[in-house]
């Protein structure tokens, strides 16, 4: 009888045990995350499959493992039985995806039709523009963006390119920087002469030129704007090749004066300094040799030393530090017209 007491005792207490051990536990669930806002596929690397867009994807849906059924389609996410309007249900390779066609770069306008950009490998690698004849720093000769691809866009059911910062759209679907451009210079239109202008902040400018100030200024004489927009040479200080400087050669100094002008210096006879030299002359008509009935408005002949002779030899005598012109009436003679004066900055006579 003891026995079968104990036998029965441990035979209830084995029960109990096995009902604790099968008991169904309640789970508290008020600290667990709610279902959130539906995938961003932008975010999609962070989720270990950037390959796939879990937006749209049926079998990557919200999640890299998640796999809607054969029924079901994946919108913002979330396997559901139907797209939410304005989605359409567009078929691909993976299943049906929900996507809006009139903003879906991959399905614009229609499934499937993807919108694309130019070939970025054929595009050239910098802005198109010659030596800008500019000292270093050179204002910008090689600087700005090359030209673009973009990225495809879909806005509207039509596909369109994105271009990035600083750049713009031109109607070969190519990007550009205008503000530096060769060829789509200020604008998509504007093209700058070849070999002698540049782009420089988005205006075409001779070559060792800058755009300054709302003009091109020859930064290589300019002493305004020497070697960079409003750099100004201090006192008697010249510009010369982009520096300023105390003292040049007259001749120096001089062609500084003339192409401040913006003139040239004129292939006269032996060429400048004219024989037996101490002077140039500086017309306003490139490769002008000047004449005799020229005024003052388009031919200066700048003299640095006393022994500089007029350039058709007449008995002229001419003053250092003058400026003169053809001659009144038209004939070599004695009779230069008066022009002025030119800065000759203590320039060092040669």
């Amino acid at each position: 009888m003891r026995l079968a007491a104990i036998s029965s005792a441990v035979l209830v207490s084995g029960l109990a045990l096995w009902a604790c051990a099968t008991a169904v536990v309640p789970i508290d669930n008020t600290d667990l995350p709610e279902s959130g806002p539906p995938i961003d596929s932008s975010k999609n690397a962070d989720s270990g499959c950037p390959q796939f867009n879990t937006d749209t994807d049926p079998k990557h849906c919200g999640s890299c493992t998640n796999q809607c059924t054969a029924l079901q389609v994946c919108g913002a996410g979330v396997c559901k039985a139907a797209c939410d309007a304005p989605s359409t249900k567009c078929v691909t390779d993976a299943g049906g995806g929900c996507v809006d066609l009139t903003k879906d770069p991959a399905n614009c306008g229609k499934c499937n039709n993807t919108c694309g950009v130019v070939d970025a490998g054929s595009l050239p690698t910098d802005n198109g523009n010659p030596d800008a004849g500019i000292p270093a720093p050179d204002g910008g000769f090689d600087a700005g963006i090359a030209p673009q691809a973009g990225t495809p866009s879909c806005a509207a059911n039509t596909c369109g390119v994105n271009c990035p910062p600083s750049t713009t759209l031109c109607t070969d679907n190519i990007c550009y920087d205008t503000q530096n451009n060769h060829d789509h210079c200020g604008n998509c239109m504007t093209a700058c002469a070849v070999d002698t202008e540049w782009c420089t902040a988005g205006h075409c400018c001779g070559t060792g030129k800058e755009y300054c100030n709302g003009m091109c200024a020859d930064v290589t004489a300019d002493k305004n704007n020497c070697g960079a927009c409003g750099n100004v040479c201090p006192g008697q200080q010249v510009c010369f090749n982009g520096a300023c400087t105390s003292s040049q050669p007259c001749s120096v100094v001089a062609t500084a004066w003339c192409k401040n002008k913006g003139w040239f210096v004129s292939p006269w006879a032996n060429q400048f300094p004219n024989q037996p030299g101490g002077a140039i002359v500086c017309t306003k008509v490139a490769n002008s040799a000047g004449n005799d009935c020229d005024t003052c408005a388009t031919y200066n002949q700048l003299v640095w030393k006393n022994t500089a002779k007029d350039v058709c030899s007449s008995p002229q005598k001419l003053t250092v530090g003058n400026v003169y012109g053809g001659h009144s009436p038209c004939l070599c003679q004695a009779n230069d017209l008066s022009c002025g004066s030119w800065q000759m900055s203590n320039c060092t006579p040669d």
